[in-house]
């Protein structure tokens, strides 16, 4: 892919650039020979005629056709991993299925455990996060002794 986009950038410079032996500096101006001074044409009426416009379009097309020809490749392949890889996949999630039941039965809410953590011997430790002490349930200012209510 790099080759074809160098090939169309080296098809696209003008004659003149591309036969040169040697590459100017950056910032260097080179001395024209006493060649005429290019002329500058106007921008052309149909954007859609312009010679970049059409490259870019043809890029387009053959970079879709590039990848609309990897897809057909790759279709069969992928085709056949699938139908390889879904019965093991199937056969996993049947014998998971029971440990996490008996896991989500015991977790209640995910969200009152921290990350879980491996241990150096290998064992995953997941903690559960402190619960805050719940607020004591407000009683009602009591009389201080000596004051008395009247009705």
């Amino acid at each position: 892919m790099i080759r074809f986009a160098t090939l169309v950038l080296f098809l696209a410079l003008p004659v003149g650039v591309a036969a040169q032996d040697t590459v100017p500096a950056p910032g260097v101006i080179q001395p024209l020979d006493n060649a005429p001074a290019p002329e500058i044409a106007p921008p052309p009426e149909d954007p859609a005629s312009s010679t970049i416009e059409n490259g870019i379009d043809l890029l387009q097309q053959g970079g879709r056709q590039v990848l609309r020809g990897l897809q057909d490749q790759m279709a069969p392949l992928m085709q056949d991993l699938a139908d390889e890889v879904e019965p093991k996949l199937r056969a996993l999630a049947g014998e998971m299925r029971p440990m996490f039941e008996q896991l989500s039965q015991m977790i209640d809410d995910i969200t009152d455990y921290e990350a879980p953590e491996k241990l150096p011997n290998g064992d995953i430790l997941i903690r559960r996060r402190p619960r805050p002490d719940p607020a004591p349930p407000e009683q009602p200012d009591a009389p201080a002794q000596g004051d008395e209510i009247d009705l």
